[in-house]
């Protein structure tokens, strides 16, 4: 019963992220904004300390458009070659 309990609050954590990114979309238009609010949103559900969010550039390229960590510090601008590792 207690694995149940704890599962059910787990998807419930995970609809109230989904809710309030849903939220943010229809609230915010500048997706410079945007990006990293529903970043800090994925990273409070997930529980993690920190999180990257990676665009695949036209060239194949991926640029790093987002990035947080618990203490709220932000990584520079970083951009990925096509066929390079991370």
């Amino acid at each position: 019963m207690a694995q149940d309990t704890a599962t059910l609050e787990r998807q419930l954590t995970l609809y109230k992220g989904l809710v309030e990114v849903s939220a943010l979309i229809n609230a915010i238009t500048n997706s410079s904004e945007l990006l990293p609010s529903i970043l800090e949103v994925a990273r409070r559900v997930l529980q993690v300390e920190a999180a990257s969010l990676f665009l695949v550039k036209e060239t194949g390229d991926l640029e790093l458009v987002a990035s947080s960590d618990a203490a709220g510090h932000r990584a520079l601008a970083i951009t990925v070659p096509r066929g390079k590792e991370i």
